[in-house]
């Protein structure tokens, strides 16, 4: 049955909230002044993706406090997890330093101690643009043949890195107390002017390639202390705060794909399909735990994972919550998630103090 919607603007942007995945339809514009009409558009709508998925999960450290951090998937053969991982050397005694970094290569783990002034520092964020341009934090980069240990860019002195985002010509750098840094295509470091003096947690970014446009968000907040909110929108080398009414204050990750939903996720799990119109909504279908990380591959197919074992999937239509039945059993919070094509993978630490990683295959 056909349905008429009346734009009343010479430029606008309609969001169809009604339609069914994996469906054809058909639209045409006519201007009723003129009495003409387009051509008819025809579309099919994206289709679901599945909720079934297979788990495996491992977990190291022998001593002390182990965690992972973050997480990214190159494929099924190839996936890099960072934190730190305490344990004992060949006497069986604790060693005190840590592994920083821990590789899968289709059948095993191999846990490594990149080294930066010959110590292995803790690190918190990986950065793959492919596999051969990988980043581990600013402090080391992996070209394909080997790892290599970067001087420090004084713009990086006594600054907490959290997060990165970046393509093949730049890389965005997020930390506390409102850093920002960027490196362009040649090389240089510098810092970005946030206007805020509060934890940036993470940054994301997504490139309109038949446009060339580019939007690049960080969500930033004092976590567990609730005083402060920021939503940015980095723009080359300068940072503007965004609205961020009806958010609530404590919040730590966001998501998106260019012409899709902007997904905000911490306390809540709020959700904009235009970002400079549009008020936030609340999605009140997730628990009321935390969550750490949002990550997808398309609007069809996103992962989110928190505290207490949270793992819920979005496959276009509705969102499934993995139950302890369903998952490992895991007294733990997971810190971050990557999805590449049927594999998501997610990290974190358990309450007995060891890290953990989740795989899950479709």
């Amino acid at each position: 049955m056909a349905q008429y919607t009346i734009l009343c603007y010479g430029d606008t942007l309609l969001y169809i909230d009604s339609l069914l995945p994996n469906t054809s339809y058909q639209y045409q514009v006519t201007s009723i002044e003129y009495q003409v009409s387009s051509d008819k558009l025809n579309v099919t709508t994206m289709d679901t993706t599945s909720h079934n998925f297979t788990w495996q999960t491992w977990t190291f450290g022998e001593h002390s406090s182990s965690v992972l951090y973050d997480v990214a998937i190159i494929n099924e053969n190839s996936i890099y997890v960072v934190g730190e991982i305490y344990m004992n050397d060949s006497l069986g005694h604790s060693d005190l330093t840590p592994y920083n970094l821990a590789i899968w290569d289709g059948n095993n783990w191999e846990l490594m101690k990149l080294t930066y002034q010959d110590f292995p520092p803790v690190i918190h964020s990986v950065c793959a643009i492919n596999e051969n341009n990988i980043w581990f934090d600013p402090w080391f980069h992996w070209n394909g043949q080997n790892f290599q240990e970067l001087s420090v860019d004084p713009v990086f002195d006594g600054v907490g890195i959290n997060k990165m985002w970046g393509n093949e010509d730049e890389i965005y750098v997020v930390g506390n107390e409102g850093f920002i840094a960027h490196r362009n295509a040649n090389g240089s470091w510098h810092s970005i002017e946030s206007g805020t003096s509060v934890d940036i947690h993470d940054i994301w970014g997504s490139v309109n390639y038949t446009t060339d446009e580019k939007t690049i968000l960080a969500i930033a907040s004092f976590q567990n202390y609730g005083r402060a909110l920021d939503l940015l929108k980095i723009i080359g080398t300068s940072a503007i705060k965004l609205d961020t009414t009806g958010l609530h204050v404590n919040q730590h990750s966001l998501w998106f794909v260019n012409n899709s939903k902007v997904y905000i996720v911490g306390n809540g799990v709020y959700y904009k399909n235009d970002l400079a119109t549009e008020n936030w909504q609340l999605d009140e279908s997730h628990p009321l735990i935390y969550k750490e990380r949002i990550r997808g591959t398309e609007s069809n197919n996103i992962f989110l994972v928190g505290d207490y074992g949270l793992v819920s999937h979005f496959n276009g239509v509705t969102w499934k919550h993995f139950t302890g039945n369903e998952l490992p059993n895991l007294l733990g919070n997971y810190y971050s998630v990557d999805i590449k094509n049927n594999i998501m993978v997610a990290v974190g630490q358990l309450n007995s103090g060891q890290a953990i990683v989740l795989k899950g295959d479709r």
